[in-house]
Formats: C-alpha cells, structure tokens, sequence
C-alpha cells in the first residue's frame, strides 16, 4: 500500500450537482475527453469541468484504468479554470487510488505480478507528481514544485529499478526454456529407438510363434496319414 500521506492539502472538493452533470449527454470515456478539449478551447471551462468529472465517474462504473495523461486531466483543468484548492484535492484522491489503479490495470496478468505491481505503481507516482509539480509551479508555490520534482524523480528512478529486475527475469525464464526444450529433445532420442526394438522384437516373436504353429500341424497330418 501507498503511504497514507496528505500531499495534497485541501478542504474544497470539485462535485457538480447532478443537474449540471446531466447537461453533458455522452457517456463514452474517450469522447468526454475531446468534448472537454473542445470546450476548454472555447473558454467554456465550466463545461470542460462536467466532462472531465463524467469521465472520471464512467472509468470507476467501467472499472477501468485510463491512460496515465487522462487521469490527472481533471487536477490540470481545474488549476487553470482557477480552482486550485480543488485541484489539490483532485490530486490528493489519486494519489489515494493508485494500487487500485494498479490492481485493475493489470487484473488480467498472470506472471511478474509482484514486480509489475511496483514498477506501474512507480510509474502512475511518477506522472501524479509531475503534474502536481507543474500545477504548484503554475500558482507560484515554488517550494513545493521542487519538493514534487524530487518525488517525480525519485519514482522514475524506481521505475527504472524494476524495469532493470524485469529484464533479467525474462533472460533466465528465457534461458530455463531453452534448457527444457533442449532436456526433451535428447529423451525423445533415447527413447525412440527403444521403441523401434521393442517394436520389432514383438514382430519377431509373432512370426516365430506362427512359424512353430504351422510346423507342429504339418507334423500332425504326416503322422496321421501313416498310422491311419
């Protein structure tokens, strides 16, 4: 689990009303993300907002993790429609998601789960931070824009890390393969003769036993005719 820490303090969260939600019609992921876009080049940021809140909403009814440059789209919006203290706290609830982020993206995968958990989670911190760096740079607070560059840092260095762990894992998986493929073709070789011999001693053994059969017949007749 992430630390329980507060980076992000804030006492104003951005929740619309549901009237104001309902004035957005569309419901896919995606195509709420270039409405947004689209208003937010109109200078409609209230309507840019709703969207981006949409999104948000239909990734959690979909439970599915959105590329990494949509999730911190809502923080970025609200800061330049001048809500940073929402902004802040938009932040802070992602932070708060990440190993559920983490757990859903790769719900599907069935091998490295221990290591891809960290190095995704590693990545996810990595972008958040970037972004709160560039938010907090935005309003001035240059103290902590610093102080999230070296958080932003510190996690591509993980990333890095576990990348570095991963590859090696998939040389000596890859190595052991070989290995085995190599262990079976040697026993197919050592045993498919056996096989054959066996094979052809059964054959051997069929014809000797009907050979002695026909003799011992033959054998019979003979005698028959001469005591008959």
């Amino acid at each position: 689990m992430v630390e329980n820490t507060n980076y992000f303090n804030s006492l104003k969260s951005y929740i619309p009303n549901k009237s104001d939600l309902n004035t957005i019609s569309e419901n896919n992921f995606y195509e709420l993300q270039k409405l947004a876009t689209a208003f937010k080049d109109d200078n409609q940021w209230d309507n840019a907002l709703l969207c981006l809140y949409k999104a948000k909403l239909v990734s959690i009814q979909e439970n599915f993790s959105p590329e990494l440059q949509y999730t911190t789209r809502l923080a970025l919006f609200l800061q330049q429609a001048g809500l940073f203290e929402e902004s802040k706290s938009e932040l802070q609830a992602l932070f708060n998601n990440v190993d559920n982020y983490v757990h859903i993206l790769l719900s599907n995968q069935r091998t490295n789960q221990a290591i891809l958990r960290r190095k995704y989670k590693a990545i996810y911190l990595e972008n958040l931070f970037d972004k709160a760096r560039l938010i907090y740079k935005r309003e001035q607070q240059i103290e902590q824009a610093t102080i999230f560059k070296d958080k932003r840092d510190e996690y591509r260095k993980q990333e890095k890390h576990f990348d570095e762990i991963l590859s090696e894992q998939t040389d000596i998986e890859l190595e052991e393969f070989y290995k085995e493929i190599e262990e079976d073709i040697i026993a197919e070789k050592l045993i498919t003769p056996n096989k054959n011999i066996q094979s052809k001693n059964k054959i051997s053994t069929k014809q000797e036993t009907m050979e002695g059969l026909v003799g011992l017949i033959i054998i019979i007749i003979i005698l028959w005719f001469i005591f008959k």
